[in-house]
């Protein structure tokens, strides 16, 4: 197993949301604000299988979801999901 670290950033005003790995809930988060000091609302980390998966992220109160594959070496700093301003 492999760990993904998922960082809300700007933009997120009492946001529900919810992470999937291969299509199942992994982590539901309710009332989600950006810190304006921060510029950052929330980080969470989920575990991935070893060979890969597809993560999706739902900010299910606006109607907003994002998928996308991570498969390959585990990169330091990488940001393959991009939740900034929803």
């Amino acid at each position: 197993m492999r760990e993904l670290l998922i960082v809300f950033q700007e933009g997120f005003d009492e946001a529900n949301i919810t992470v999937m790995v291969n299509g199942k809930e992994v982590r539901r988060d309710m009332g989600v604000s950006t810190n304006p000091l921060l510029g950052e609302a929330y980080e969470t980390s989920v575990e991935l299988p070893a060979k890969g998966a597809q993560v999706g992220v739902e900010v299910t109160n606006r109607g907003l979801k994002a998928i996308t594959k991570v498969s390959g070496k585990p990169k330091a700093c990488s940001s393959p999901l991009r939740t900034t301003s929803w």
